[in-house]
């Protein structure tokens, strides 16, 4: 795994550094026939292109190569986290088809590169630029300079010669913002990083990391303390400096997209630490983990839309419950984790859906002979849930994510929906919130 020094686009004091003058002067610049000439304020100079690259190499595998793959250009080869390979998780083998590794992002296999015959090299400027005149006669060479992640879409798809493509992407994301800012509670929310050696606190800023700017796109609120500029956009926080975490929600990543093998114990030690229980969103149950993969490995629209599927999930009016007249006596259930809960709180659903374990007896010791199956894997049987005439409907937000859409509406057509945005680690926060559907809460507080 690449060691933890790229978490994102470059912050403006990089940006000076590297850049240190701005864009070249494009009027000394003449291009040779099929090739034009590509400016831009965030790159390192203009620099002459194809008129439409046909073999592209990214020279890092974060946003130049993520967001190379998502605009449907031609990547023959990539930068990887290490020399013998390395690309993030989040990519599929069909999408990495055809791209050869060139080895660690850092330090580039020139030799390798230049065996894929590239016309187009596009890679960060905090990484490359020293290596810049190398490339450079390799290839043309576009080096990204800005901390605005959109901006690197706009760079990547100029360079390659197809700037239209990410009015295309754009467009479906503005429509996906506008739908997620609707439905946002009234709060305050704070966000944390924690790693092996304390935490790091990702403000709220003009340019700040691609999750924060998505956080702000949509409307969400942070305290004061987490609200700053450029300058001040980062900051490592010890124990001490977690005390001014005030959201009324806390959106939490441990470590990161490498450590999986160290991140549950992390998150043991930091969670059973009383100054974190004593934060206020603990306190009112509102903490929420995400995954360090999409949130500090941000690749581009994929991620993007992974991090707007979580704020949906966790800041949704819609993710926390409807109004209930009395306690729901006919209760379909979208997860048999939610069935489970339900039974040990002496509550029997009428109608589950059933995602491949039907034989419930294999891990239950409850009689659910009564509870009729309402749908499968692929999705729920509407019909059999109108069928059992339910009064309440309820399930995990992180299960709708896999349902085709317009599912959820289909469902507050039948009955009122109860989204619960707590996941399957969060069982006891689940156990709760369940609960209170049911009228069970001193129950459930006899049982945790």
């Amino acid at each position: 795994a690449y060691p933890d020094v790229f978490d994102g686009p470059l912050t403006d004091e990089m940006v000076a550094e590297i850049l240190d003058g701005g864009v070249a002067d494009s009027s000394a610049a003449a291009c040779d026939e099929g090739m034009r000439l590509f400016e831009s304020e965030t790159i390192t100079e203009a620099v002459c292109v194809p008129e439409t690259a046909q073999r592209i190499v990214a020279l890092e595998p974060f946003y130049s190569l993520q967001m190379s793959l998502e605009l449907g250009l031609p990547d023959v080869g990539s930068g990887t986290y290490a020399e013998e390979g390395g690309f993030p998780e989040a990519l599929t083998e069909a999408e990495l088809a055809g791209n050869e590794g060139i080895g660690n992002f850092e330090t580039p296999n020139l030799e390798r590169l230049v065996e894929l015959q590239p016309d187009l090299l596009i890679g960060d400027a905090w990484t490359q630029s020293e290596n810049y005149e190398q490339l450079s006669e390799i290839a043309p060479t576009v080096l990204i300079s800005s901390p605005n992640w959109k901006t690197w879409f706009d760079d990547i798809a100029g360079a390659a010669g197809v700037p239209e493509r990410t009015s295309e992407l754009f467009a479906e994301y503005d429509a996906r913002v506008a739908e997620v800012s609707a439905q946002l509670r009234d709060v305050e929310v704070s966000f944390v990083r924690a790693v092996p050696d304390g935490f790091q606190l990702y403000r709220s800023a003009p340019n700040a990391y691609a999750p924060i700017a998505i956080m702000s796109e949509v409307g969400i609120v942070r305290p004061e303390f987490e609200t700053g500029t450029d300058e001040n956009s980062w900051e490592r926080l010890d124990w001490e400096g977690v005390t001014f975490i005030e959201g009324d929600v806390l959106i939490y990543v441990m470590g990161g997209a490498d450590d999986a093998e160290s991140i549950d114990a992390l998150e043991v030690e930091v969670t059973s630490n009383p100054i974190w229980q004593g934060l206020p969103a603990v306190q009112n149950g509102e903490a929420y983990r995400v995954d360090a993969q999409h949130w500090m490995s941000f690749g581009g629209m994929r991620s993007a839309y992974a991090v707007l599927d979580d704020i949906e999930a966790l800041l949704s009016s819609r993710a926390i419950g409807v109004e209930i007249d009395g306690v729901p006596q006919r209760i379909v259930v979208m997860d048999e984790g939610t069935m489970t809960d339900m039974l040990a709180l002496g509550v029997t659903p009428v109608g589950v859906q059933d995602w491949g374990n039907r034989d419930f007896s294999t891990f239950l010791n409850y009689d659910v002979d009564a509870v009729a199956s309402v749908g499968s894997p692929d999705g729920p049987n509407f019909e059999a849930m109108l069928n059992l005439e339910p009064d309440l409907i309820s399930g995990r937000a992180e299960h709708f994510e896999w349902l085709p859409e317009g599912t959820r509406e289909s469902l507050e057509a039948i009955a009122p929906l109860a989204i619960s945005p707590h996941s399957s680690r969060d069982w006891e926060q689940h156990f709760a919130f369940v609960a209170e559907l049911v009228g069970k809460q001193a129950e459930a507080a006899a049982i945790i």
